[in-house]
Order: structure tokens, then sequence, then C-alpha cells
């Protein structure tokens, strides 16, 4: 069901400290992972996985669980501190147990109901503690908020744009569950309305292609539509503003009132942010940015810290 996977940078060239962490960044698509040393606060063996999220339970765990024996040989026939990942919600990121349901995000729902943890312990030989959990859209933004584009300011919000719509309010470098503009329940952006529906049929790869031009040929995907845009398309243009004009909308209410100073992009429509950021700006009124860190590096960062504490000062972007 899984392609080969691919590595990724140049291959490295020194052993992980004693207390190394097992980071992945589990995707709709695609599990980014890697080596986290907490002692340099480097990410070695960096590697893709693709996934097919929404095949049968036991595929995607086998395909997890295999995308993380291939970082051990490099851990020197030492066991990892733990296994940390990164998940998109609804999880119970306590007990590790998976709650997609059945819907139009069509990924993982097979998981649901299942222990993850529990599932992947034993698929690895690890004890079931050592195996910890952290919501996909939190890794990626306290990352950055703590790591990267972020860290000069107390309040932000964060969003992962891609398959679906990830978010996360940080104050002071930590998660903000409960406050002025920050939603009840799980405090995500996800499910909140918007027009006749919830944000994330609208703010995700699929709501941005919904407002692609029909054309005769089989449809545009992001990529293609990006290069249009780039290349003056007026109506491909017109597509990304729109929807930047309205995801600032449907933001602004939380940015004022929850007093943010920025608001964070990552994911994978930050590739093409340049299309839309402007129109963001302009309804929010504070800068709509791209993440720093390449790739999922915030995310594999910010598992890493569910067992051991990085210094900020020694992180080097892309590094």
């Amino acid at each position: 069901m899984a392609g080969p996977e691919q590595a990724l940078g140049p291959e490295r060239t020194e052993w992980p400290g004693a207390k190394s962490i097992i980071a992945l960044d589990v995707g709709g698509t695609a599990i980014k992972s890697g080596i986290v040393d907490p002692e340099t606060c480097k990410i070695l063996d960096r590697r893709t996985t693709p996934l097919h999220s929404n095949a049968p339970a036991s595929d995607v765990l086998s395909v997890i669980a295999a995308a993380v024996r291939r970082h051990e040989g490099h851990l020197s026939d030492r066991m990892p501190d733990g296994l940390g990942l990164a998940f998109p919600s609804p999880f119970d990121y306590k007990k590790g147990v998976c709650m997609i349901e059945p819907g139009p995000q069509a990924k993982f729902e097979h998981l649901y109901h299942i222990n993850v943890r529990d599932e992947l312990a034993e698929r690895l030989g690890m004890p079931p503690a050592q195996v910890r959990f952290m919501n996909d859209a939190e890794a990626a933004v306290c990352g950055e908020a703590r790591f990267g584009a972020g860290a000069k300011c107390e309040r932000l919000i964060g969003l992962t744009l891609g398959t679906g719509l990830g978010s996360c309010f940080v104050n002071k470098g930590r998660v903000a569950k409960r406050g002025k503009g920050i939603p009840k329940g799980e405090a995500m952006l996800y499910g909140e309305p918007f027009e006749d529906g919830i944000a994330d049929e609208y703010f995700s790869v699929r709501g941005l292609m919904a407002r692609f031009p029909v054309r005769d040929g089989p449809s545009t995907d992001v990529k293609t539509a990006s290069r249009l845009a780039r290349g003056k398309d007026p109506e491909m243009r017109r597509a990304f503003r729109g929807f930047g004009t309205d995801l600032g909308r449907f933001l602004e209410p939380y940015t004022s009132k929850f007093g943010a100073e920025i608001v964070l992009v990552m994911g994978g429509l930050a590739n093409c942010l340049d299309l839309f950021a402007d129109q963001v700006k302009q309804e929010i009124g504070i800068p709509c940015l791209h993440g720093q860190h390449p790739g999922s590096d915030a995310a594999l960062l910010s598992v890493s810290t569910l067992f051991h504490q990085l210094d900020p000062k020694r992180i080097v972007i892309g590094a």
C-alpha cells in the first residue's frame, strides 16, 4: 500500500546521543520522521514514508511501525528513549486512542476507537509508556513558537493547512486551551462554523480546489494551480485571493479577541502562501507569516519535548 520511503538530505555523519527520540509527523498522505538528539538539538536521519491513511487499520499501523523501524539501525543497537508522534485530531492524546470518525476528512477513519499506542508498542516491542502523542497542528505551531518564526511573540495563532485545517492558540510558547477568542471544547478551529458548513471544509486542500475554475481535461491540482496563478492566470489568481479573503474573514474574530500578534501558516498550502497572505492580512490587520522550519522539523522537535527539554539557543533552522 505504501511506496518506498525516501531519505531526506545528505547521509548522516554522526551517531545520535544516548537519549535520542524517534519522532514522527503522521499526515494524511505521508509520514515525516527523524531521530531527534536532545543533546545536540539536531534532527538526524530524516525520512518520508508514503501513507494511505484511509486504508484498513492493520495496514496503516504496519506502515507507521515500519517507518519507526527504518530508524532503529541508526541508534547503535540501543532502544530510543521514546517514540513521539504528531497525529491529527480528534484523538485522545493521553490514552493514545484515535477518535476520527468516518467523514469528509477521509483519513484514519478505520482507526476509530483503536488504541494506537498499544498497537504500536506491541508491533515495536516497546513499553506503551514510551509511546506518546501530540496533536499534529499543536506540534508544528509550538515548534515554530518556541524555536522558529514565532519565538519573539507572546500570543499567536498557528494554522496547518493541508488535507484539513489544523490550528493552535499559543501564549508564551505554550498551547492555550481557554480564554477569549479560543473555541470551547478542543480549542481548535476546524469544526467552527463558516458559511454553510465548518471551517475544515473551506480552508483545506479540498476547499481551495473547489474554488478553481472548471476547465477541460483533468481537474487542476494545487501545485499546477499555483504555477498558473504565479503566471498571472486571472481566474486562478482570483481563486487564491478569494481563499485568502475568506480565511481572513473567518479568522478575524479569533485573532482580535485572543490578541494575536501574528498568524503562522504551515502545512502543504503554506507553499502557496504568497498567493493569499496579503488578503488574509487585509482582513485580520496583523502579519500572516510562513513558518521558518523546513518540512516537518518544527513538529519533530515538539514531539521530542514529550520526553526531553530542548535548548532553543542550540537549535539551528534547517540543520
